[in-house]
């Protein structure tokens, strides 16, 4: 949770802006000094606003927050540097997500391996409503990732595609039939 700063203060203090005759009332004085106390952290933030809406530079507590804006959901697994990373490339990765490269870049990140990703192309279609599907063509993603948990790889990869596209990771050297 973040807390107040004490003895933080304020640029242009309320008393030295009244008129003349409550610049020597000691009471006034005081209370004007209690607001900028209080107001002087409101200030600030606005101040540094945009420090708190850059990924970079925000304070890891207000990185969810950030990521709801931009309709990302952080995986727990993730480091603070590739949370701040996928924030910072959220909007930019939605124009290619579900694509091969967008696929390609996000796994990289992620994993910090170039990862061989294999798109089977697949797509059918069929001019009679309700008729089965022609062809045996599976809407498939294949990825090799010798070295990797295969089951997280493949958690990482089904949440930036389609529902409908299966992923299958190969998690040996060997290649595998797409």
């Amino acid at each position: 949770m973040r807390g107040g700063l004490s003895g933080l203060g304020t640029a242009f203090p309320i008393g030295e802006a009244l008129p003349s005759l409550y610049a020597e009332d000691g009471y006034t004085q005081r209370l004007t000094e209690a607001l900028d106390e209080v107001l002087a952290p409101v200030f600030t933030t606005l101040d540094c606003l945009d420090s708190y809406l850059s990924p970079e530079l925000a304070p890891e507590d207000l990185l969810e927050w950030l990521a709801g804006w931009v309709a990302l959901s952080l995986d727990e697994h993730w480091t603070v540097r590739q949370r701040r990373a996928m924030i910072a490339r959220a909007v930019t990765d939605s124009r290619a997500r579900g694509t091969l490269h967008g696929l390609r870049d996000q796994l990289r990140l992620l994993t910090g391996t170039d990862l061989e990703v294999v798109d089977t192309g697949g797509c059918v279609w069929s001019d009679e409503p309700g008729a089965p599907l022609p062809g045996s063509v599976a809407n498939q993603v294949l990825i090799k990732a010798p070295g990797l948990d295969p089951d997280r790889v493949r958690a990482l990869a089904e949440r930036m595609l389609p529902a409908h596209v299966r992923v299958v990771v190969d998690g040996g050297t060997a290649p595998a039939d797409a």
